[in-house]
């Protein structure tokens, strides 16, 4: 029998602490959670209301908890619960937050719910569980679609192979090619016999027929209806009482009637956009470029190279290509399509209780809707803010300052 020496022993040694503590790494790290975190109530001249101590994955609150590495904490910094699992898997995609009581959870192969106990609610069994909306979360399984509610029973077990999520009390679901919708209830409601359809959105959905070579797009209201005949190539879905429709390369707005009561110019647009703050994103193909319109068909901003949706009243814009390094900045404009603040950030967030994450030379701070920074750059990175609180990294560990604009 070969022989080890002490030397050989020493680095099989290291080499088993090492894979020890990888192994740990992968998982939640709970070890003394306890007697770290009721370190955190001092409050520093940075606003922290939970000092930087913090490693791993993190989250914003949600209905007062925020993920922490495998657990969760209160706003005093306290382990309310922990992952009842052995291994996690974090991105910041909407698990880990809790929305009516209730999170979603997953590993590198299956999703579960808990409360905010820590208990399971749904177990660990599903290939993936959808967010949560007005009490309800698509699931899916065995390439099957279905639907539970936030107490985890299946009201529709998966036997669908598409399925849209919840939308004004209807969801889209599609078997055999053919789309139709179900209530909360999970009974059909309006039969599945389209060609395509969309969630309602104000009160209609888009639906697609078959026309000669190719489809023809128009609305039903939720008894089935046709409001609109379908007619239209291409169709936005409705929001603030108008949608954007083109028919034989004229593209115009129309209104929940069908009225069209504007003409544009002929752009690209996504179909799952609408109109927000009464404007509606638009892409000019020739140039390549992204602008706004508004319920005039009038285009109100500049082309940018990209443009985000508007939320709460702002959006991010980018800026042309820097001629060097091709890299491009980013800015906002309000709804009038002014610049509140140039492109100039390497990259940004969008605004949530008043301010923006953006990051200047490699460095996160917040501005205000007026373009001010009012946090300069200096963190390592940032989340947006979230009930009163945000997440940012300093010297490699993150902690939670308390919003500047809504100060206790």
């Amino acid at each position: 029998m070969k022989k080890y020496s002490k030397k050989n022993s020493t680095i099989i040694v290291f080499a088993f602490l090492f894979f020890i503590s990888i192994h740990n790494n992968s998982y939640a790290d709970n070890t003394n959670v306890d007697s770290k975190v009721s370190q955190t109530n001092a409050t520093s001249t940075e606003n922290f209301i939970l000092e930087p101590q913090y490693t791993g994955a993190v989250g914003s609150f949600s209905e007062g908890l925020a993920f922490i590495s495998g657990y969760f904490i209160d706003k005093t910094g306290k382990v309310v619960s922990h992952i009842p699992i052995n291994y996690y898997s974090y991105s910041r995609d909407g698990t880990y937050e809790f929305k009516d009581g209730v999170a979603r959870i997953k590993d590198l192969s299956s999703y579960g719910v808990i409360d905010t106990s820590g208990n399971f609610v749904v177990p660990m069994k599903y290939k993936y569980i959808g967010e949560f909306n007005n009490g309800f979360a698509e699931i899916y399984n065995n390439g099957k679609f279905g639907f539970i509610n936030k107490a985890g029973e299946e009201i529709v077990k998966p036997q669908y192979d598409g399925f849209g999520g919840f939308s004004e009390g209807y969801a889209v679901v599609e078997k055999n090619y053919k789309y139709g919708f179900i209530n909360t209830t999970g009974k059909v409601v309006i039969s599945l016999k389209y060609s395509i359809s969309r969630n309602f959105s104000g009160g209609l959905a888009a639906i697609s027929v078959p026309s000669n070579i190719d489809f023809k797009y128009g609305f039903i209201d939720k008894t089935g209806k046709k409001v609109i005949a379908p007619q239209y190539d291409k169709v936005s879905d409705f929001n603030e009482g108008a949608a954007v429709a083109l028919i034989n390369g004229n593209q115009y707005i129309i209104d929940k009637t069908g009225k069209r009561i504007a003409k544009s110019e002929r752009y690209y647009f996504y179909e799952s956009d609408v109109f927000n703050d009464g404007l509606f994103r638009v892409t000019n193909t020739d140039l390549n470029r992204d602008a706004f319109i508004n319920k005039k068909g009038e285009r109100i901003s500049k082309y940018y190279t990209h443009v985000s949706n508007y939320k709460n009243g702002f959006a991010r814009v980018t800026g042309e290509p820097d001629f060097l390094t091709d890299n491009s900045k980013i800015g906002f404009i309000n709804t009038s399509g002014k610049e509140i603040v140039s492109p100039k950030y390497t990259s940004a967030k969008d605004f949530s209780e008043g301010l923006a994450v953006v990051e200047l030379n490699g460095k996160y701070g917040f501005i205000n809707t007026n373009g001010k920074e009012v946090i300069k750059p200096k963190y390592e990175d940032a989340l947006s803010f979230s009930e009163g609180l945000a997440a940012v990294k300093i010297n490699g560990k993150w902690g939670y300052i308390e919003n500047p604009l809504k100060k206790r």
